[in-house]
């Protein structure tokens, strides 16, 4: 099952075929939802809430999902070197995670395991293989910089950060 806020991107959806997708608000689906889902998958949403809700929609989360059911997110990187252009290139966009604090928000909402993982170029052609090589370059320079400025490499620079939690 898939739902979007967006009339319209619904309507694109189902012109690609996608035939099990709904226009709702998320809280209205996920309150009717309780210990349905073995995995509930959030691609560009957290971004969008203000702190208060994004506790009360991961409530929620928690509740659709089975008992060892996974959560997935795709959201903006506040660590990019770029953050800004992510955060404020959006108008309807309210916050910016790093790893750290999309961490805490996940496991402060019962979630356990947690991963929060980068997400680089993926390598599919000769095109984006020169961009995943030169990718790791930059990374490599940020984590050189971070080294002297703090005395650690530790931190994910992509501009979305994919995060991996557990019921």
């Amino acid at each position: 099952a898939g739902i979007d806020i967006s009339v319209e991107q619904v309507k694109i959806a189902k012109k690609l075929g996608i035939i099990n997708i709904q226009q709702s608000d998320i809280k209205d689906f996920l309150n009717n939802s309780i210990s349905r889902y073995d995995v509930v998958f959030m691609r560009d949403v957290l971004e969008h809430f203000n702190k208060e809700e994004i506790l009360d929609l991961l409530e929620l989360v928690y509740r659709s999902l089975k008992n060892g059911g996974i959560f997935i997110i795709q959201t903006v990187n506040a660590e990019n070197l770029l953050w800004g252009r992510l955060r404020y290139g959006d108008f309807t966009h309210e916050i910016s995670f790093t790893e750290n604090n999309l961490g805490q928000v996940l496991l402060a909402s019962g979630f356990k395991e947690v991963g929060v993982y980068p997400m680089p170029p993926v390598i599919h052609s000769l095109k984006s293989s020169i961009r995943f090589i030169l990718w790791k370059f930059i990374e490599l320079g940020l984590r050189f910089y971070l080294l002297i400025e703090t005395g650690s490499i530790k931190g994910i620079f992509t501009q979305n950060l994919i995060a991996v939690a557990k019921k």
